[in-house]
């Protein structure tokens, strides 16, 4: 496939189809002309050198269990009266929130601050309005125009530690052009998730099990895996490891370091919403006849030390036991105790 093309683009790689030779096929300000047999081709997209200022930030990077959290390119600059295009583009959900300055913060924990924006709106922001997306997913866009000459941050909510800048200089000065923010918003995007190895290797070193005095056994099992980095953090959805296999009267003990839930569902109970719900324990033994949440833990961020990290059941007959993370169930952050007779 022949392209025309200067500057590597995106944060992701595409497969193009193409049904007959020298077609020319159109994304967005993206021109492909198939020189070669008719096919499929997948490689990262070339793009002509564009020197207009940059227009787009990706909002998040990653899909279902791999979850790069950053915007990418982090910190750009503009020229006053430009507009960026947010563009929410992981499976893992974000907020995109500036805050006013000298004002103080809405009143509640970051994740139930309001939404005043929808997707597709386009909003001015010159330091003293507070803009925020709530909570969304995948495709979600906001266009925001910077009238005002400065240096802007911004973040998400609901993951301490993304955030952004966008400096905004008068016209005539030097800017991030269009070509200069696909290539960074590529490298920072490969950067984050090229340590999906590290941080696999990190959440299941979590994996401990702890022999008793009377013979039984605790098992740690570690939810979620963080790594940082200069632009963001990765995050593995993943309970390490997914499957325990134990024994009858042995114990798991669940540990989150960020938000997640420890939820065993009933035969025929639906997922709720893990934040209207208390932790839930009948007992310390668990009955597959009853449901057993651990609440959200890991909100040391959010509501300080006191906040839950662990929770703990034993398993006193033998059963497959499936649980899920009802925060991101979805994604399939799901994990399986299976107990055999001791």
């Amino acid at each position: 496939m022949g392209v025309r093309g200067g500057a590597v683009v995106g944060p992701y790689i595409f497969t193009v189809d193409v049904s007959e030779a020298w077609r020319p096929v159109s994304f967005a300000w993206l021109n492909f002309y198939n020189n070669s047999p008719a096919g499929s081709w997948t490689g990262p997209l070339v793009a002509p050198a564009d020197t207009r200022p940059v227009s787009t930030v990706f909002v998040g990077t990653g899909r279902r269990t791999v979850a790069g959290n950053a915007f990418m390119p982090q910190d750009v600059t503009i020229p006053a009266g430009r507009t960026l295009n947010f563009v929410f583009s992981s499976d893992q959900p974000h907020t995109l929130t500036f805050l006013a300055a000298g004002s103080p913060p809405p009143a509640g924990p970051p994740p139930f601050w309001p939404a005043n924006v929808r997707s597709g709106d386009s909003v001015g922001y010159d330091g003293s309005q507070f803009i925020n997306t709530g909570i969304q997913g995948r495709g979600t866009r906001l266009a925001v125009t910077f009238p005002q000459v400065g240096r802007f941050g911004y973040f998400c909510a609901i993951h301490p530690g993304m955030a952004g800048w966008v400096t905004v200089v008068p016209a005539g000065q030097p800017y991030t052009t269009e070509s200069e923010g696909w290539v960074r918003a590529e490298q920072e995007s490969r950067a984050i998730l090229g340590l999906v190895p590290t941080a696999r290797q990190q959440g299941l070193a979590g994996h401990r099990q702890v022999t008793r005095p009377d013979g039984t056994v605790r098992w740690e099992v570690q939810v979620g895996s963080v790594v940082r980095t200069a632009t963001g953090y990765l995050e593995l959805l993943e309970y390490f490891p997914p499957t325990v296999r134990t024994r009858a009267g042995d114990t798991v003990r669940w540990k989150a370091q960020t938000p997640h839930t420890v939820t065993f569902l009933p035969p025929g109970q639906p997922p709720f919403d893990p934040f209207e719900t208390p932790p839930t324990k009948p007992s310390q033994n668990y009955d597959p006849t009853r449901l057993y949440h651990s609440g959200v833990l890991g909100l040391t961020d959010f509501i300080g030390p006191e906040a839950p990290t662990d929770f703990d059941l034993t398993f006193p007959d033998p059963g497959t036991f499936p649980y899920v993370c009802l925060l991101h169930g979805a994604l399939g952050h799901v994990g399986t105790v299976v107990v055999e007779r001791r």
